[in-house]
């Protein structure tokens, strides 16, 4: 269940950035990184 939960995040971050790059906008794009740092630190926390 973590596991899709943290693909769920990584594909929301992935969107965020897409779409704030597209539209030219940067707090899409920073809060798309921001959860993928989130992801990150949360995936290599996992046993």
């Amino acid at each position: 269940m973590k596991k899709i939960l943290l693909g769920l995040l990584v594909v929301i971050a992935l969107v965020m950035i897409f779409l704030g790059y597209k539209a030219g906008i940067l707090p899409p794009a920073l809060t798309g990184l921001g959860f993928l740092v989130i992801a990150f630190l949360l995936g290599s926390n996992q046993k």
